[in-house]
This record gives structure tokens, sequence and C-alpha cells, in this order.
């Protein structure tokens, strides 16, 4: 498998997981494996991933959601800009 298959079928594995708290481990799992291969990523502070963490939490909040048009119409307006 090349990169981009990969990084499709991961965010296609991401996109089935339902469970916050199953999200949560593979996220802190992914953040440690990178902090041991790359060394950029082991710069990656815990407010940085606790504000990923709220952030996904917010994520999750559908009464904060737009609709897909409203969306494309902001879309269309910094478009425009």
């Amino acid at each position: 498998m090349n990169a981009s298959t990969i990084r499709g079928n991961f965010v296609t594995l991401l996109a089935h997981v339902e469970d916050v708290s199953v999200l949560k481990k593979m996220f802190e799992n992914c953040i440690e494996i990178l902090q041991k291969s790359d060394p950029l990523a082991a710069q990656f502070s815990r407010e940085l991933i606790d504000d990923l963490d709220e952030a996904i939490s917010h994520s999750d909040d559908e009464a904060s959601a737009i609709s897909n048009d409203e969306a494309f119409k902001i879309f269309r307006q910094w478009a425009s800009e």
C-alpha cells in the first residue's frame, strides 16, 4: 500500500468510530507512536493534546452544527472576498 491509500483507509476508519473513548485512545496511541519516531511530534505539548480533545468534544455537539446550505453560503462568501 502506498501512503495515500493508508491515509485514506485511516481516515475512513476514524470516520466509522463513534465511541469517544476509543477515539481518544487511538489519538493518544498515534501521538505516542509519532513522538517515538518523529522529533517534531515530540514537541506536542500536553496542552495541545488537551485542546484537540476539547475540539473533538465540540465537534460531536450537533447543536452548534450548521446546515450544508449554510456552509456553502459561507464558502461562497469567503471565495468572493
